[in-house]
């Protein structure tokens, strides 16, 4: 994952930039440990609820809840999406840049060779699928994402 504002190389989890601290606004995705299970089993809700009081803990609840189902959502195919949608607004942004002429040739090609570089393993990542898995939301990404890449062209 890269930051969309200054293009510097993020952790798939970072929720800002390490070299800008813009905001990422790709969708994080958690990468839950082996006990996190247990740790959210061993919590004791009727002392919680005491302790802290009922809204507290239905918003804890459903913060639980969302953790759970964002680290289980760790399908492939969305991961190729996401590379894919990453890589799309990085270069975006890059032809912005070029056609606005606020970027050097050199440093265009070099961002330029990253960004297919990330492109082509977005596509191995959803190449490797199995059409028949992907669901009619994924299919729908993509032939957005594909469009948005031809009219980069």
């Amino acid at each position: 994952m890269f930051c969309e504002n200054c293009g510097t190389e993020l952790e798939n989890n970072a929720a800002f930039c390490t070299n800008c601290g813009a905001k990422t606004d790709v969708v994080v995705n958690i990468a839950t440990p082996a006990n996190f299970v247990q740790q959210i089993k061993a919590i004791n809700v009727s002392e919680f609820l005491k302790s802290k009081g009922k809204f507290v803990a239905i918003v804890a609840g459903v913060v639980l809840v969302l953790a759970l189902i964002i680290a289980n959502s760790s399908d492939p195919m969305d991961k190729g999406l996401d590379k894919m949608e990453t890589a799309i607004v990085r270069m975006e942004k890059l032809q912005k840049k070029s056609n606005d002429n606020k970027i050097d040739q050199a440093t265009f090609l070099s961002e330029y060779t990253k960004i297919m570089k990330e492109i082509n393993e977005a596509q191995k990542l959803i190449d490797g699928y199995d059409d028949s898995e992907i669901s009619p939301e994924q299919w729908q990404r993509f032939l957005n994402l594909t469009q948005r890449m031809y009219q980069l062209n």
